[in-house]
């Protein structure tokens, strides 16, 4: 059955329109604007505003993180390092009471890089002492380890690029150029992008020089070059 929202404000993404029906059939919208259909469930939204849902493109995320985004209009959060399983991510896809997920699964970083530090110092025993992050060292662990986050679901890879003088724990190993240029040309093999977590200008350089897709944020050690932004 449709569902018609009437009388609503409807902002498309990039101005404000001048219709203010919207109809849904199931997950797809049918029309924007006309005649509502006959039948079709009607959601008065006079006095407020339609917007497309938004994508929240940084998160780590729970069950109950996925619940509350809705709240605030995020229908999609990019997560960018977790475990989530390919079986609980589908569970996730049948609902409607939590937002959708993307996922890179684990992220690439070799033998205690980032984000290892924080397991470290962490006041969870079993997470202090028991808890191993799986690393890459060497292209071709980057080719197996690319291999199992796709075959368990990943969207995109994630690559650290983190040598922790920005986050309070400077000299954290950090990938070499071969390793790193592998992670980013198995992700392409497997038609995934590669996203880049820096915190520094030379870990963005270093991550376009290798062809990343995309930065998980952006550097924040100096101001940004004109080189830089045109690359």
């Amino acid at each position: 059955m449709d569902t018609a929202i009437t009388n609503a404000r409807v902002f498309d993404g990039e101005k404000v329109i001048d219709e203010q029906t919207v109809v849904i059939d199931g997950a797809h919208i049918h029309s924007v604007g006309g005649t509502v259909p006959a039948g079709a469930t009607i959601t008065d939204a006079q006095g407020a505003t339609l917007i497309p849902g938004l994508i929240d493109a940084h998160v780590h995320t729970d069950l109950d993180g996925l619940r509350d985004a809705l709240l605030f209009g995020i229908t999609t959060e990019l997560e960018m390092n977790g475990r989530w399983s390919r079986k609980g991510r589908k569970k996730i896809a049948e609902r409607n009471d939590v937002a959708d997920l993307r996922s890179s699964g684990m992220g690439v970083t070799p033998n205690g890089g980032h984000p290892t530090q924080y397991m470290r110092s962490s006041s969870n025993l079993l997470l202090r002492f028991f808890y191993r992050y799986p690393f890459v060292s060497t292209p071709d662990e980057a080719v197996k380890f690319v291999a199992t986050q796709v075959a368990a679901g990943a969207d995109y890879i994630k690559i650290f690029l983190e040598d922790g003088s920005c986050i309070g724990f400077p000299g954290l190993p950090v990938l070499d150029d071969a390793t790193l240029r592998t992670a980013v040309s198995e992700a392409h093999r497997y038609e995934r992008m590669a996203i880049a977590h820096v915190t520094t200008m030379e870990g963005c350089r270093r991550a376009i020089t290798a062809a990343v897709d995309g930065l998980a944020h952006v550097f924040f050690d100096r101001q940004a070059t004109s080189d830089v932004v045109a690359a």
